[in-house]
């Protein structure tokens, strides 16, 4: 209770008065809608939603192996997400949480289950990822393309029995508005692809009139509106253009469109970088904002200059930087394992990749870019989203001074100013920290996001930000750009993160010595001084690190020389590649005392 109460206390310290409003006026409606009883019937002869070309696009793809997999996991009951399998069940188990064995509660009224706070049934992603339903996309996929009865009867099966355990705004999988909202996409790619049955058909729908009332009653506003609101608007707006049969229909449909052509134009700076500051939900609000445009929303209003960000922070094997927190969350189903979310979609908002991409079910309903010019060497500053890339011959660089994240829980983003990423033909050398998981990893958690993990420096082992739960901040660093120069190409720029604590700032100037060798330069700056400092670099997995002759080697590819006052020292070191998993690296740190204005400075080059 005492958490619970912490996290009302931290959440409120981040709303205005009008969000404080809107927050009673809406615990009062889901107080009073606890202890009503639902019911929805469909209209006489009510279809099924009807995804626009899916149907057609699917058999071009050539992915039936894919799906066959699928189906054969489903069948079997082999279902695993972020490395946890679920017991291998004829049908699966709704509300199980598979790590620690409990059953979330399925008779209480969905909205008012304490969720964030529920230690004891583990981390709700998990129940939550199985019932987004996405593992039905594939196989439903498979069922049209090959006439097959054994996955069409298996996807309705699995519809069936979901409706069946899980009724109207009872339990946890009514408990949180994106879920409903990506669930919406499943369901309607399923009823397009399989003839559901007349009777089926009339449940789906009157589950899907629950969904739409829901989502229509409880919208993501103010400091939670980031991707979750588009996610309830996508399932708002397709529900409302596809069962134009129902009463509530049209004001759906326009209530999806207004809230998803307005976040089209807020969750994207007009340089093209997402305002979360997190690439892998940059990308997944853009594959929703071209799904919804490919059912008739104008929401590419900033789809070029996303492409244009996304290709510039993707090197030249198809890698981007995981920036910001990742829980792999997609709408159309792609297989299990890593992805390279960017290169795909830069795919989606018409521009082509600087690689292939591996078909996947997303092709059949998103274009594909077109043949883009190559992208020349030299610096590409982002001013609004805050980042600066360099691309010079074989190494691919990023520069981090933008903001820590959206709205003022600023949820997804990491303490990260003034962090780079490195990559050399292709070869990750600095890497980013990642995710690993969300309400259940606790300490972990905030290591990940914390200042620390991260290719930056820290004073007194102090984050730039202050952490105030999984999802919010207390205090966020303020970051600016103080020079900008093209040629020879070089920035600087400096947070305030430690203004308050500390007395000083951090300032970082990252500057060409010529081609295949960049100094990075830091410096505490304030009144007082010395501080106790940290600077880390986090390097890929995989690379050997060595000192020789008064330089570091990173690999084969890279020497790092140091000149400053801190002492060096290669220290082992876990980071996350994907939601759920954890791996062993090594992380050069340089620590100790620096005087106000001394510069650290950081040589790397290129070894031929």
């Amino acid at each position: 209770m005492a958490t619970q109460a912490n996290w009302y206390l931290r959440r409120l310290a981040a709303m205005s008065a009008p969000e404080i409003a809107f927050r009673l006026v809406d615990a009062a409606r889901r107080f009073r809608d606890g202890g009503r009883t639902w019911h929805f019937t469909a209209p006489p002869a009510s279809e099924g939603p009807r995804f626009p070309g899916l149907a057609e696009g699917v058999a071009r793809l050539g992915l039936i192996e894919a799906w066959r997999t699928a189906y054969e996991d489903a069948r079997e009951g082999r279902l695993a997400w972020f490395g946890v399998a679920w017991p291998r069940t004829e049908l699966p188990d709704w509300h199980l949480d598979p790590v620690s064995g409990r059953r979330w509660p399925e008779a209480m009224f969905g909205p008012s289950i304490p969720y964030r706070h529920e230690s004891n049934y583990g981390d709700v992603k998990y129940v939550w990822e199985l019932n987004r339903l996405q593992y039905l996309q594939p196989i439903a996929a498979l069922a049209h393309v090959t006439g097959e009865a054994g996955p069409a009867d298996l996807v309705r099966r699995h519809v069936a029995d979901w409706i069946s355990n899980n009724p109207p705004f009872q339990g946890i999988n009514w408990a949180s508005g994106i879920e409903l909202g990506l669930r919406i996409v499943s369901l309607a790619a399923a009823a397009t692809l399989v003839d559901l049955g007349a009777g089926l058909r009339v449940l789906l729908v009157e589950s899907l009139m629950a969904h739409g009332r829901w989502l229509a009653r409880y919208p993501s506003r103010y400091s939670s509106a980031n991707n979750h609101a588009v996610a309830e608007a996508l399932g708002l707006f397709i529900l409302g253009k596809t069962l134009a049969g129902l009463p509530e229909a049209a004001a759906w449909a326009t209530q999806g469109r207004k809230v998803l052509e307005r976040e089209s134009l807020r969750q994207i700076y007009p340089d093209g970088v997402g305002c979360e500051q997190a690439l892998g939900y940059q990308c997944f609000a853009l594959e929703m904002l071209a799904l919804a445009a490919r059912f008739g929303a104008r929401t590419d209003a900033r789809f070029a200059a996303a492409g244009e960000f996304l290709r510039a922070v993707t090197d030249s094997k198809g890698n981007a930087p995981g920036f910001g927190d990742d829980d792999e969350c997609r709408v159309l189903w792609s297989p299990a394992g890593p992805e390279r979310y960017a290169l795909a979609m830069q795919e989606a908002v018409g521009a082509a990749p600087v690689s292939p991409v591996a078909p996947q079910l997303r092709h059949a309903v998103l274009d594909h870019g077109k043949p883009p010019d190559p992208m020349a060497d030299g610096l590409i500053h982002f001013p609004q989203g805050g980042y600066t890339v360099v691309r010079d011959g074989q190494m691919h660089l990023l520069f981090d001074h933008g903001p820590l994240g959206y709205l003022s829980i600023a949820a997804h983003g990491h303490a990260d100013a003034l962090s780079i990423w490195l990559t050399v033909d292709g070869e990750p050398i600095l890497i980013d920290a990642g995710t690993y998981g969300y309400h259940g990893a606790g300490a972990r958690r905030d290591a990940l996001r914390g200042t620390a993990a991260h290719n930056t420096l820290t004073v007194a082992g102090a984050d730039q930000s202050e952490i105030a739960g999984p999802f919010n901040w207390s205090r966020k660093a303020n970051t600016r750009v103080t020079a900008l120069t093209n040629s020879p190409w070089s920035v600087e720029a400096e947070h305030d993160g430690y203004s308050r604590r500390f007395s000083c700032i951090h300032r970082r100037r990252i500057e060409s010595r010529g081609y295949g060798r960049f100094a990075v330069l830091d410096r505490v700056v304030g009144p007082g001084g010395p501080w106790p400092v940290r600077a880390g670099f986090l390097i890929a997995p995989g690379l050997e690190v060595r000192y020789a002759a008064g330089v570091w080697l990173l690999g084969e590819r890279v020497r790092l020389h140091y000149q400053g006052p801190l002492t060096a020292e290669a220290q082992p070191a876990e980071y996350s590649p994907r939601m759920g998993y954890l791996e062993k690296t090594t992380r050069l740190v340089f620590e100790g005392l620096q005087e106000n204005s001394a510069s650290s400075r950081f040589d790397f080059s290129l070894i031929d």
